[in-house]
């Protein structure tokens, strides 16, 4: 008897954990979907701010006056910009 409302309540705890993962999934999911969309949009707008912008925050463009004109500060500003930090992360660890 004991046994079985052990595992009982085992049971009950990790469904609960499960949806509260799955909860916190697609929070995530939507605020990087919404990030995307919003990368995706200034990429079509204004491509040569938007790349330049990367690769300057990602360490991979010479610090020049030349590149800095083109360099939007204010992308990185917002803090729900969450694919933009994502990207020159991924590019500062491996490139």
């Amino acid at each position: 008897m004991l046994h079985a409302l052990i595992f009982t309540s085992l049971t009950i705890l990790k469904s609960r954990v499960y949806l509260c993962n799955y909860a916190i999934l697609q929070v995530f999911m939507a605020k990087m979907m919404t990030s995307l969309a919003r990368a995706m949009g200034l990429l079509v707008a204004q491509p040569a701010a938007t790349v330049t912008t990367v690769l300057y925050y990602s360490d991979l463009l010479p610090r020049s006056v030349d590149f800095d004109r083109f360099v939007r500060h204010e992308l990185f500003v917002e803090s729900d910009n969450f694919f933009l930090h994502f990207l020159v992360n991924f590019l500062k660890c491996f490139w």
